[in-house]
């Protein structure tokens, strides 16, 4: 094998895998991100009892679109003004801090969701979350958040695949500039033989 030729090879070949990186695992841990949310749902308005079971951040999510208990429901992706909701914890009575956040949208397969605001929960716990406001049935469901999880698998598949990339590139050029002084080589050689 030609000096640079397997260099040239390795090259390419950690070129490719860092782009494959880029182009499938990252979609797939972006998609996973926006829709992994499996929650507790519940008809509001109304209380609702959940254990949490990790800590984290849970959000309160408005499933505007889904099926529940056999019947589907597909309502306004607004709420009703002066809906109210408290996440207290069940065995002190104290609430939780509920932050409005409106920016996440979810969908998966039939079923579309809406954040409505999330509480910061430090330690297992069973909660109850109370809904007051509205004329109509709807659907909520409460979920924790991976996204500081998937955040940083995204961030460091990111860098790890460039990283990977600019390797393969260091390398392809280098076999080439091996590739080339080799060829160069060989010409001088036969060159001198013939002047022998």
């Amino acid at each position: 094998m030609a000096p640079g030729l397997k260099t040239l090879v390795t090259g390419i070949t950690l070129f490719i895998l860092g782009m494959i990186v880029i182009t499938m695992v990252i979609p797939i841990l972006v998609y996973d991100l926006i829709d992994n949310r499996n929650g507790e749902q519940f008809k509001v308005p109304g209380i609702t009892q959940v254990t949490i079971e990790e800590p984290g951040n849970y959000y309160l999510w408005n499933d505007y679109q889904t099926v529940f208990e056999g019947k589907s429901y597909t309502q306004s992706k607004t709420l009703p003004d002066g809906m109210e909701f408290k996440i207290r914890n069940q065995a002190t009575g104290k609430f939780f801090n509920f932050v409005t956040d409106l920016s996440i949208s979810s969908n998966r397969g039939m079923s579309s969701s809406n954040s409505i605001g999330y509480v910061e929960i430090p330690a297992p716990v069973k909660i109850e979350i109370e809904v007051v406001g509205g004329t109509e049935d709807r659907i909520f469901s409460f979920a924790r958040s991976v996204f500081t999880t998937h955040l940083a698998l995204i961030v460091c598949g990111a860098l790890l695949s460039m990283a990977i990339c600019f390797i393969g590139c260091g390398l392809v050029v280098w076999g080439i500039a091996k590739l080339v002084n080799s060829n160069k080589n060989d010409d001088e050689a036969n060159s001198n033989e013939s002047h022998h």
